[in-house]
């Protein structure tokens, strides 16, 4: 069984992307009983099951892009397109397709240790935005988002470090703290709302 200092090596190797030092079931039970524990790290459990489920995935049988190809070359006779459905193919498009959203933090620029993730808000009766995370230690004065256009939406570029677990909201008008709305990942902030989380 795990304790409240196996839960925390548990989720550091997991934001490092090392190898997890338990069972995410083990965590997930802990998770069950400890409710200091549920409360910090519990939005993290359904990313883990998740990748935990996607790494379960095998490669295609040997010759599998040979009869798609074929299948696809008896298909050019045919006036309608045929589909081809397998679960692997099923799996990569829903993990592109996720990773292609950003569900509203777009990234751009990339280098070997750090990606520039773009954070974009509708906001348009808002009069400023900043953005606060725990990579700016929750400073609400440091990064200014700029609009982005007449249409409301604001946006910041802000480099991060690959490998990490990252939670932020937005602040309008400098008193209201909000979660990004395009963001499902959420995190109890322990003052009777939510952060975003986004992973890299």
């Amino acid at each position: 069984m795990m304790k409240c200092e196996d839960v925390r090596s548990f989720v550091d190797a997991w934001e490092e992307g090392r190898k997890t030092l338990g069972d995410p079931e083990e965590f997930r039970a802990h998770l069950d009983g400890c409710r200091e524990c549920s409360r910090r790290f519990g939005a993290l459990l359904p990313l883990m099951m998740r990748e935990a489920d996607l790494s379960g995935i095998t490669a295609p049988p040997e010759g599998f892009a040979e009869d798609v190809m074929a299948s696809i070359r008896s298909a050019g006779a045919r006036k309608a397109p045929s589909i081809i459905f397998h679960p692997l193919l099923a799996a990569a498009a829903a993990a592109i397709f996720v990773v292609g959203l950003g569900l509203g933090v777009f990234f751009t620029k990339m280098d070997r240790e750090n990606v520039t993730v773009r954070f974009v808000l509708s906001a348009p009766e808002a009069s400023s935005v900043y953005l606060a995370g725990d990579f700016n230690s929750w400073n609400g004065e440091r990064y200014q988002l700029k609009r982005a256009g007449s249409d409301g939406l604001w946006e910041i570029m802000v480099p991060l470090r690959k490998g990490k677990v990252y939670v932020y909201n937005f602040i309008l008008d400098g008193t209201t703290w909000i979660a990004d709305p395009q963001v499902p990942a959420k995190i109890d902030d322990g003052f009777g709302g939510s952060g975003s989380l986004l992973r890299l």
